[in-house]
């Protein structure tokens, strides 16, 4: 799975496939997910606080792609973006992951007769493992890879620490946590530091 992937299926409970973030604070988590990928992927970097494409060639994944050609055609900056790609974000990482079988789309009706749409894990063990994995990792301070560095910053921004470290009495996992996240590389601290002024822009406004 991408990065963007398994941010949402940790921001999604494993069994429903219910977001356990506000509407527009899903759609801000799921956005950020997809830039960090971008930036792990190679393909964007962060100048002067914004996003410049840096690999021009086109990516097999139909997400990142698209995500490009829009990067390219325009420069904003990142809040600006992570508000853009929010408002669809969501759905488009859950359309990849029904892509690669991960999850099912499951549609039912309303009593004033709308439709109503989940995406629906096919495992929950699959579905589980992202949080289970970081909150192993966390709470016995073991080292972490790229992937999960870049994971552990993207939680703090939007908001999940403890979703995933709700059982750390001791609060080793947390504060490993803070340690990796101040040690974030620089394009990856700027998106999360904009990302979680972002969510805390949109509680104050209580606006969610």
């Amino acid at each position: 799975m991408q990065l963007a992937d398994e941010c949402w299926l940790v921001a999604h409970d494993d069994v429903t496939g219910r977001s356990l973030l506000p509407p527009r604070i899903a759609g801000v988590a799921a956005a950020a997910g997809l830039m960090c990928e971008m930036i792990h992927a190679r393909i964007v970097a962060i100048d002067s606080g914004r996003f410049a494409v840096r690999n021009r060639k086109p990516s097999p994944d139909l997400l990142q792609h698209t995500i490009t050609d829009f990067l390219m055609r325009e420069s904003h900056p990142i809040d600006t973006w992570l508000r853009f790609f929010a408002r669809t974000a969501e759905d488009d990482v859950a359309k990849r992951l029904i892509r690669r079988g991960v999850l099912e789309e499951q549609r039912s009706r309303s009593i004033l007769g709308k439709t109503k749409r989940r995406f629906v894990p096919m495992a929950a063990t699959r579905a589980a493992w992202p949080t289970a994995r970081l909150a192993k990792r966390l709470s016995r301070a073991q080292p972490v890879d790229s992937n999960d560095q870049i994971l552990i910053g993207w939680l703090d921004a939007v908001g999940m620490n403890g979703h995933v470290l709700w059982d750390d009495p001791q609060q080793v996992g947390s504060r490993y946590l803070e340690h990796i996240v101040a040690h974030l590389p620089g394009d990856y601290r700027t998106l999360c530091a904009e990302t979680k002024t972002l969510v805390g822009q949109i509680v104050m406004a209580n606006n969610v």
